[in-house]
């Protein structure tokens, strides 16, 4: 893998370095919520974001 090829094609599937830190810090929130069984409402944070249509 000398100069970021694979069998003749450029490394495209290496995701950014924001995405992954932004997945490792919502996990570790994850856990330490649900280590200390913190209980969220998440339907009124989410409501601004949600139409008023039902999910089919």
């Amino acid at each position: 893998m000398a100069g970021g090829s694979v069998a003749g094609g450029s490394v495209s599937g290496v995701p950014h370095a924001t995405p992954l830190f932004l997945h490792r810090k919502f996990g570790g929130i994850y856990l330490l919520a649900n280590k200390r069984r913190a209980r969220v409402a998440l339907r009124p944070m989410n409501k601004p974001y949600c139409h008023d249509q039902p999910l089919e």
